[in-house]
């Protein structure tokens, strides 16, 4: 059992940066793309690296939410936005080359309706990581399915409307076939239900992306069979995600997960924080 744990660990580390529970983490939601970079800026300048973010659109508006990480591992990391699609292949064919490993993509709406993509890398050697986009639901089904099979598993999951039909953007790792565990097209409802169930029984959730398709809000998610625990909210307000984030921050609780969605034109965020470490 240690060996195994060390491997998910390992594996862990390679995900993310730090991810150590000495370290400071800063959540950040509702940004418009002008106070990103500001908090951008702000933020790497003072030894900072981004671990997860979303951007959902609201009203037309495209806002970023973004987690932050103490970087006391000084990792080298690279991250974009406002790419076109042409500039997002051409950016991660030239990081990949010079030995970074894209951690996040996430495609999205600008004001005047063009397609553009953010995207997170670092700089660590270890296992493969890719990145898929444009997918369907049958198609991101089928890769996730044929990928299994490989011991290939996704661990960012974002989800996109792209001229009018739902599309999956999912980073994929390469850590041998382990117990794990995938939900898809979730209601809210089923959404909590998964969140138990895995709980309850040693799975801990590597990504939770929550999207609206006509009018209704459906979650898809990834869990692995780990000795370690999560706290997932999968719907707050933006006045209940401050007061939890105010709590879980008091208790050192580690965040490691961000998404947003609408409900009738409301902005809402799920959230996923780990308390061990």
């Amino acid at each position: 059992m240690k060996q195994l744990f060390t491997f998910f660990i390992s594996y862990l580390l390679l995900c993310l940066p730090a991810r150590v529970h000495a370290a400071k983490h800063i959540i950040k939601y509702k940004l418009t793309e002008a106070q990103y970079q500001q908090t951008f800026d702000s933020l790497s300048g003072k030894g900072f690296i981004p671990i997860d973010m979303d951007i959902t659109t609201l009203k037309g508006k495209p806002y970023f939410a973004i987690i932050w990480e103490e970087d006391v591992q000084q990792t080298a990391w690279q991250a974009r936005h406002n790419l076109t699609e042409a500039e997002y292949n051409e950016t991660s064919t030239s990081l990949t080359k010079e030995g970074y490993m894209i951690q996040n993509l996430v495609p999205y709406y600008t004001e005047q309706k063009e397609l553009r993509f953010a995207a997170l890398w670092y700089k660590k050697e270890g296992q493969a990581f890719f990145a898929r986009y444009n997918l369907t639901e049958d198609e991101y089904v089928a890769i996730m399915d044929e990928q299994h099979e490989k011991g290939i598993y996704p661990f960012r999951i974002t989800v996109y409307e792209h001229e009018g039909v739902h599309k999956f953007a999912v980073v994929w790792g390469e850590i041998g076939k382990v117990v794990n565990g995938y939900r898809n097209f979730l209601e809210p409802e089923e959404c909590k239900e998964a969140i138990t169930w895995m709980f309850n029984n040693g799975y801990y959730i590597m990504d939770l992306a929550a999207y609206t398709k006509a009018g209704k809000t459906y979650y898809s998610g990834f869990w692995l069979k780990l000795p370690m625990i999560s706290r997932t909210k999968p719907r707050l307000s933006l006045e209940e995600l401050h007061k939890t984030i105010e709590n879980y921050t008091t208790h050192n609780y580690t965040p490691y997960i961000i998404t947003g969605f609408t409900e009738n034109d409301v902005l809402y965020y799920g959230a996923t924080w780990d308390p061990q470490r």
